[in-house]
């Protein structure tokens, strides 16, 4: 393997660095915080514009089928990080399209009549979302933070002693997050 000179360099850990969308730093508090990136953030926010440019004047339940993969997918794989806040003001960039997508499509006409026919409450949310029927858009706060579960120091996955630790591990991760094989 090589490695590329131009994106390549040594760091302190408090300047942070970026490496696979995350952003890991080390603040004045010694708290080691792994974030996305702002290019992450970014190239999320650039999606989501493009689809709701793409299905401006196309059916709700096709732009709600377009947009929730891209935000769970985006959501999940930033679901072991500091992304609360995150999710929160990503949310309300969602919103902001969805509202301005129902404005466009009905020309900014009697703009409350059609917030209420758009945008409903759901359940577990506490705000309103663009829902039609049983589908709705994703929130990316509802996806819950998930902390890794840091490995004993003196576990070694490589002594035979410790064969039942990583078993109950194994099986406890598998619990935690719901999957089944």
């Amino acid at each position: 393997m090589e490695l590329a000179k131009e994106k390549t360099h040594i760091t302190h850990i408090r300047d942070g660095f970026d490496f696979l969308g995350f952003n890991f730093r080390k603040y004045s508090n010694d708290k080691v915080l792994v974030k996305p990136t702002k290019d992450g953030i970014k190239s999320f926010k650039s999606k989501i514009k493009e689809i709701f440019n793409k299905y401006r004047s196309s059916s709700l339940e096709l732009l709600i089928d377009k947009l929730n993969p891209v935000i769970r997918g985006w959501g999940y794989y930033y679901r072991f990080t500091n992304s609360k806040d995150t999710y929160g003001k990503l949310d309300y960039y969602i919103w902001y399209k969805s509202v301005n997508w129902m404005k466009r499509l009905h020309q900014r006409r009697q703009t409350m009549k059609y917030y209420k026919r758009y945008f409903k409450p759901h359940p577990g949310y506490k705000s309103e979302v663009l829902t039609r029927g049983l589908k709705y858009v994703v929130r990316l706060s509802a996806i819950p933070i998930v902390e890794h579960i840091k490995i004993q120091s003196n576990a070694n996955p490589f002594n035979s002693t410790d064969d039942e630790y990583f078993t109950q591990r194994y099986f406890a991760l598998k619990l935690r997050n719901n999957f089944s094989y």
